[in-house]
């Protein structure tokens, strides 16, 4: 399992990731769009192969802040949550070419990540449901 490169646990009404995640440390990318998703275990930082994570639609209250642990990452989706703000940490993955924050409630861009935008290095959706 260790091998794992992708996994998809979309449309599985899953509540969380379990901290268990870790255990693949080869994981490329991470699929868990339109489930039940609240909750992010700090675990999931310990994939340092992680490229691209897709929680859209789910019921995320808050931004995975784990997610700015990661350095290798290049794609975030979390659109269509209910997220109210983005950590500035997130500027500082330089790597980073995705970025989607749509469909989240009156969320607040803070100047980094608005000025990751402007300088052509990263694509940032946002906007209101």
């Amino acid at each position: 399992m260790c091998a794992l490169i992708s996994l998809d646990l979309s449309y599985t009404k899953i509540e969380h990731i379990p901290p268990h995640i870790q255990n693949l440390v080869n994981l490329e990318v991470l699929l868990v769009h339109h489930s039940s998703l609240r909750e992010i275990c700090y675990d999931i930082s310990m994939l340092k192969n992680l490229k691209t994570v897709d929680f859209s639609d789910n019921y995320l209250e808050q931004f995975p802040l784990e997610l700015a642990l990661i350095p290798n990452i290049t794609h975030i989706n979390v659109s269509n949550n209910q997220i109210d703000w983005i950590p500035p940490d997130i500027a500082g993955l330089s790597d980073l070419a995705f970025l989607n924050v749509k469909g989240n409630n009156n969320i607040l861009i803070p100047p980094q990540i608005r000025e990751m935008a402007s300088t052509s290095r990263t694509t940032i959706l946002f906007g209101r449901k």
